[in-house]
């Protein structure tokens, strides 16, 4: 019996001992990002007696796989400093393990995530059309299209260059909207060759070559014996049209203020044709053929029509192409088409992926047959939480503009990471399309200078602050001044619109009309311009006697 009371009382001495003991991991904390080479302290606490090393572990979030060893043994005095996340570690959610070497006392982070750095959208321009594979005719019209990345000047210039790229062959246009696509009319007197096609701004900050094509002459075509000879062309004598429209052909509904490619066959279709719109059999609008250049495709040819939003309602619409005196080289389609007042609007940028809060991006999107107005919103992909406008009152046409990501026109709350999409409503609500989803990437601020405690008046104040990698463009620094119940409010801007990181700033003396307050708590307050109610760090209080 006693020997039994014995273990006992040991079993609680030892146990009391044990769970005397306690560490408690504070650096990296639930939530915290850190960037893929940067550099860390990890720190902890630690209650009761214990071993003095421990060692650090790096594990998946589910603590059960072990990633990396950090430390085989170190001081356990509460800190191991200067930790930088090896370029091999996969981004990821992960804890941190900290852990006696005696394996007795231990403890895990919470769950943070290890991503790579965002790095702002360096504006770029890629040549897709001519590629390698181009094979150009001599006096057809081809289409030069391009990509672009990031923000860059609204127009560009085109030049047909030789095939290393290094002079110039041929100015094709010297001053055209960089929308991405422009049609050529190929000279017949283009020698044939190997060349490449430059796509450059204006500004010239943004040039980029195409791969190296050919151009080369028209095929012969034999045509049959038994042809018509014209005073201006050669038809074959055929019961068909030179000439055959595709689409519309009839049975269509276009809706007012859309795209569509008018398409059609045609035998010379490299001349730029003549294009009406025909009504009841009455031709209300009429393109070309000046500056009406058609796209090949697929065996055919292609306009791009914005189906103007004044055209009246119906179903008894017609397109009628021509291309000379002569009936085969005309056609028309073959049944009515409807044009529709349905309204719609399509959001086609942004198109997805992660947009950094600061960088600017552009928002475009389609309004068919909406006039005036339009609203522009972000909203949560989840539908939670509510719609913030971003814009309001936008002329729908033109449909686009350049937004900062985190700036709202009145504020709300981004949360980083969190996924989203655009809306864009007309100004009565009737209509409304929506992006695709994408995340916002928020970086953070931290006043680290000056810290707490009292300061004299005309003392020198060294203000420091640090930003997490992704963020762009400049703050404001503002002195907030502490008033009754806990309120506080701005009593002074300090420095506007800078990128400097380290300043100084001297408490005004106690003389002039305007005396500095005294006997009251201040802080310095960082924020971004670009995204002042987003992106927003407040220092440490302190008091100025």
């Amino acid at each position: 019996m006693k020997r039994s009371l014995m273990l006992i009382a040991i079993f609680m001495v030892t146990s009391f001992i044990v769970f005397g003991q306690s560490i408690t991991v504070t650096s990296p904390a639930a939530g915290n990002e850190w960037i893929i080479s940067s550099t860390h302290d990890i720190t902890w606490s630690k209650t009761g007696d214990m071993n003095e090393f421990v060692k650090i572990r790096l594990f998946d979030r589910t603590g059960t796989i072990r990633v990396l060893a950090i430390a085989d043994r170190t001081a356990n005095n509460g800190i191991f400093r200067d930790w930088t996340i090896p370029s091999t570690i996969s981004p990821g959610d992960y804890i941190v393990k900290v852990k006696t070497v005696d394996n007795a006392v231990e403890d895990d982070s919470g769950v943070f995530s290890i991503r790579r750095e965002v790095l702002e959208e360096i504006p770029s321009i890629n040549v897709t059309s001519p590629s390698s594979s181009s094979r150009w005719e001599r006096g057809r019209t081809k289409t030069i299209s391009w990509t672009k990345i990031g923000t860059m000047d609204s127009r560009v210039k085109i030049h047909l260059m030789n095939e290393a790229g290094t002079s110039e062959v041929l100015a094709i246009i010297a001053n055209t909207p960089n929308d991405e696509n422009h049609p050529w009319p190929i000279p017949g007197t283009l020698s044939a060759g190997r060349y490449r096609v430059r796509v450059q701004t204006l500004d010239n900050r943004v040039t980029k070559n195409s791969q190296i094509f050919n151009i080369t002459t028209l095929p012969t075509i034999t045509l049959p014996e038994s042809t018509v000879v014209e005073t201006r062309r050669v038809l074959p004598e055929s019961s068909g049209p030179v000439i055959r429209v595709v689409y519309p052909n009839g049975g269509e509904t276009l809706t007012r203020g859309s795209r569509v490619e008018i398409r059609w066959e045609c035998v010379d279709g490299f001349n730029p044709p003549r294009i009406k719109i025909q009504k009841n059999g009455r031709t209300i609008r009429e393109y070309g053929p000046s500056r009406l250049y058609p796209v090949p495709s697929r065996g055919g040819y292609i306009w791009p029509w914005f189906v103007p939003s004044d055209l009246a309602p119906g179903s008894d619409y017609k397109i009628r192409i021509e291309k000379g005196d002569f009936s085969r080289s005309n056609d028309k389609s073959d049944n009515n088409f409807t044009i529709s007042s349905d309204l719609n609007i399509e959001v086609v940028e942004p198109r997805g992926g992660g947009l950094v809060a600061t960088n600017g991006k552009i928002i475009r999107w389609r309004a068919g047959g909406v006039e005036g107005n339009v609203n522009v919103h972000l909203q949560r992909a989840d539908g939670r939480g509510g719609d913030q406008l971003i814009r309001s009152n936008v002329p729908a046409t033109p449909s686009h503009f350049l937004w900062y990501v985190g700036a709202l026109e009145r504020a709300g709350t981004i949360i980083s990471r969190e996924n989203y999409k655009i809306i864009v409503s007309s100004a009565d609500g009737s209509v409304s399309g929506e992006s695709n989803s994408f995340q916002i990437i928020v970086p953070t601020l931290e006043v680290t200078s000056p810290g707490s405690g009292r300061k004299r008046l005309e003392d020198t104040l060294s203000i420091r602050w640090n930003n997490s990698p992704g963020f762009h463009g400049n703050v404001n620094v503002i002195l907030e001044q502490q008033r009754e119940r806990g309120t506080f409010t701005e009593y002074q801007t300090l420095f506007t619109n800078t990128h400097d990181k380290s300043l100084s700033w001297r408490i005004p003396p106690d003389h002039g009309l305007d005396p500095f307050p005294t006997g009251r708590n201040y802080r310095i307050v960082v924020r971004s311009v670009r995204c002042p109610n987003l992106i927003i760090a407040r220092g440490a209080w302190f008091e100025v006697r």
